[in-house]
Order: C-alpha cells, then sequence, then structure tokens
C-alpha cells in the first residue's frame, strides 16, 4: 500500500538505520517539517536532534514531533538497535 499525502505535506525522506555504541550521525536530504520514528530493535535507542540534548526511545516504541532539521545523531549504551525514521521534508517557499 503506497503513502497517499495532500499535495503540501512534503516529500517523505524514509531511512532505515542500525544504532551501536558509538554516536552516528544521518543527514536528511532535505530540512524536514516533522519526524517520525519506530525503533524496531532490541535495545534501547538515544536520539539527539542537537547532538547536546539525548533521550531515548525504548525497543518496541515510536516517537514523533514537528520539528524543523538537517540531521540526528543516535546511538545505544550497549549493544546494537535497528530503527526505522521518516522525515517529512519541508516544502519550498
Amino acid at each position: 500500500m503506497s503513502l497517499t499525502l495532500p499535495a503540501d505535506a512534503g516529500e517523505p525522506l524514509p531511512a532505515t538505520l542500525v544504532a551501536t555504541a558509538k554516536v552516528q550521525r544521518h543527514k536528511f536530504a532535505a530540512s524536514t517539517r516533522q519526524i517520525s520514528l519506530r525503533n524496531t530493535g532490541k535495545n534501547t535507542l538515544w536520539l539527539s536532534l542537537d547532538k547536546k540534548n539525548w533521550f531515548d526511545v525504548a525497543c518496541g516504541t515510536s516517537w514523533d514531533d514537528r520539528v524543523k532539521v538537517d540531521e540526528l545523531w543516535y546511538c545505544t549504551q550497549l549493544g546494537r538497535t535497528r530503527f526505522v525514521v521518516v522525515g517529512l521534508s519541508l516544502m519550498p517557499a
């Protein structure tokens, strides 16, 4: 089933990523207006939108927020975890 969005909703920017104990960065192809994330792995994911403030996303849970960012940082405390992130791009003015 394909995702159908209103014409002015912006373009979905999906990525499937694997977090490890090393901090990694994901750069979106364009600035976002909203981010949705689902931790499909077995470990807690640590996420930062500014590389200063971190918050956790427990395994099997999701997180979303309306936020304008170009990139995000992520890691785990231990092991690896897989997650899916979808940024919704800003529409050009």
